[in-house]
C-alpha cells in the first residue's frame, strides 16, 4: 500500500485525499491494518536517525503496539461489534490527518520536534482505543477509559511520565464537547509545539473527514448508525442535512495546517451548498 504521495511533488490537499480514498479502497473486505497505517504514517514523518531518540523510538514502538492491539480485537474476535464510527478506519483518517497536519507545522514554522511528532502520532493511536460506539454521559468517560485500556502498553514502553500527562490531556480534551474552550486556549498565538497545541491538532485530525472529504455525509451515515445501535435519538437528524449543517455550522479549526489545507473555504463551500439546497 502507497498511502502517501511524495509530498515533493504533490500538494497537501492531495496528499490527505489520496491517503484517505486509499484507505477506503481496502475497508472493510481488503483492510492493510492499523499497524500497516501507523508503520506508513512513521515512515512518512521521515526522521533521521539523529532525531531517534530512546523517548522518540519508545513513543513510535507504543503507537504500533497500540495499533496493533486496536487491530487484533476486532480482526480475531467476531462476537465484538464495531461500532460504525468509531472504528479502525477512523482511527486511520485520524492518524494521516494528524501525520500531515504535522508535517504542515514543521514546514510552515521551521520548527521540527520529533518528540512532539511521536507523541502526535502515539495520541492519534490511543485517542478511541476500545471505543463502545456509545456516548459520554460524563466529561471524557469514554476518552478517559480508552487512556485506562491502553495504560500497560504505556508503561511497557516506558513512555516518560511527561509525555504520558500531555497524551493524557489532549486524548481527554478530544471530548467533542470541549472542543470550543480548547480553541479558546490558543486564539491569538503562534503555534508551538506544546500541549495546547497537540491538543488542537488532536481535535482537528479527528474530525477533518467529516468536515472536507468528499465522503463526510458517508461519515455522517455511519454515525447514525452507530448512534441507531444505542437508540440515541440523535442518530434521526446527524445524518440529515440539517444535521450536517448544524455539525459544519459549530466545528472550529484554529491551526497553520488547517488553513494551508483551505478547511474553513472548504467548511463554508459545504454549508452554502446546504443552504443553497434548503432554499431551493
Amino acid at each position: 500500500m502507497n498511502l502517501f504521495l511524495d509530498k515533493k511533488a504533490a500538494s497537501w490537499n492531495s496528499c490527505l485525499d489520496h491517503a484517505w480514498m486509499t484507505l477506503r479502497a481496502s475497508w472493510p473486505q481488503h483492510w492493510v491494518g492499523l499497524p500497516k497505517v501507523m508503520q506508513e504514517c512513521i515512515e512518512f514523518m521521515d526522521f533521521r536517525d539523529s532525531e531517534l531518540t530512546s523517548e522518540v523510538k519508545q513513543m513510535l514502538s507504543a503507537a504500533l503496539e497500540v495499533s496493533e492491539a486496536f487491530e487484533i480485537m476486532y480482526s480475531n474476535a467476531a462476537h465484538i461489534h464495531e461500532p460504525n464510527y468509531h472504528n479502525r478506519l477512523h482511527t486511520a483518517d485520524v492518524s494521516v490527518a494528524m501525520s500531515l497536519q504535522m508535517l504542515i507545522e514543521t514546514e510552515q514554522f521551521h520548527s521540527r520536534k520529533p518528540a512532539w511528532m511521536a507523541a502526535g502520532l502515539l495520541t492519534a493511536a490511543v485517542h478511541d482505543f476500545e471505543h463502545p460506539g456509545r456516548i459520554n454521559t460524563n466529561p471524557a468517560e469514554i476518552e478517559k477509559k480508552s487512556l485506562a485500556a491502553v495504560m500497560p502498553i504505556l508503561e511497557k514502553h516506558h513512555i516518560p511520565i511527561i509525555w504520558i500527562d500531555r497524551i493524557k490531556y489532549a486524548v481527554e480534551r478530544s471530548d467533542f464537547s470541549m472542543m470550543r474552550a480548547n480553541h479558546l486556549r490558543v486564539e491569538n498565538q503562534i503555534f508551538e509545539w506544546s500541549q495546547d497545541w497537540l491538543t488542537i491538532l488532536l481535535n482537528e485530525a479527528d474530525i477533518m473527514a467529516s468536515c472536507i472529504s468528499e465522503f463526510s455525509e458517508d461519515l455522517s451515515l455511519a454515525l447514525s448508525e452507530e448512534w441507531k445501535f444505542i437508540d440515541y435519538s440523535a442518530y434521526k437528524t446527524i445524518a440529515t442535512e440539517t444535521g450536517q449543517l448544524n455539525f459544519l455550522q459549530n466545528v472550529i479549526f484554529s491551526s497553520p495546517s488547517s488553513h494551508v489545507l483551505n478547511v474553513k473555504n472548504k467548511i463554508n463551500q459545504k454549508i452554502n451548498a446546504f443552504t443553497s439546497s434548503g432554499q431551493s
